[in-house]
């Protein structure tokens, strides 16, 4: 199995030994506990990212960081029809192959006051993308690592945007939220992009939350 290279745009072997790009015939993806059963044979791109953290949701800006994000882990598999590939989320996103070997991306962590949440990791696969951490309070998001940088989130009122999650194409991360200072009531641009998109800071309630974590498989 060739390694995948990163920076490389279209990773996909054709039928014939060449590097080309066509169109999946499948598109699978899931964020619970699930099962992939694979319809033919043929070669599969899988990307697992971990959940984004939560921003802080505090009164004040200044006192307010916002989230990491999740991180990436990609790996190109063969298949027989009717083999399958699980995904377990939680705390981080554990797949597991057919060979019983497994490849993990780890959620980012949650801000703590005005301390930033870590990113969070990836292990096993052929390319893996670290997530990137919060912002301090007032501070905009972070890019995402990765060949296809997503901007951050926006800064807004003193409140840090959330830190965008890993891609390596044709995987595209989710973008952090927008910091928001918009009075009680649940803001969606403060909470982070799936998958794996930063939650920013906040004044309203639960819109601080991070990207849920997310498996994604393109069957070719």
């Amino acid at each position: 199995m060739r390694a995948l290279r990163s920076g490389l745009r279209n990773p996909v072997l054709r039928p014939d030994g060449a590097v080309g790009s066509p169109q999946p015939r499948i598109t699978w993806a899931t964020s619970t506990d699930d099962t992939f059963i694979a319809p033919y044979s043929g070669e599969y791109l899988v990307g697992a990212w971990g959940g984004g953290g939560n921003g802080s949701n505090n009164q004040s800006g200044s006192a307010a960081a916002s989230g990491g994000s999740g991180g990436l882990a990609v790996r190109r598999v063969f298949l027989l029809a009717g083999q399958t590939i699980t995904a377990k989320p939680g705390g981080s996103l554990s797949v597991t192959f057919p060979d019983a070997s497994t490849m993990t991306a780890t959620s980012g962590t949650s801000a703590s006051g005005a301390t930033p949440g870590a990113g969070g990791t990836a292990s096993g696969g052929e390319i893996n993308l670290p997530g990137v951490a919060g912002s301090a309070p007032g501070a905009e998001g972070k890019v995402g690592t990765g060949d296809v940088p997503v901007p951050g989130g926006k800064a807004a009122d003193g409140y840090a945007g959330g830190a965008s999650a890993p891609t390596s194409w044709p995987f595209v991360g989710g973008r952090g939220g927008k910091g928001e200072v918009l009075s009680e009531r649940v803001e969606v641009t403060a909470a982070g992009a799936i998958p794996g998109g930063g939650g920013a800071a906040c004044k309203g309630s639960l819109s601080n939350i991070g990207g849920r974590p997310q498996i994604r498989i393109f069957g070719f």
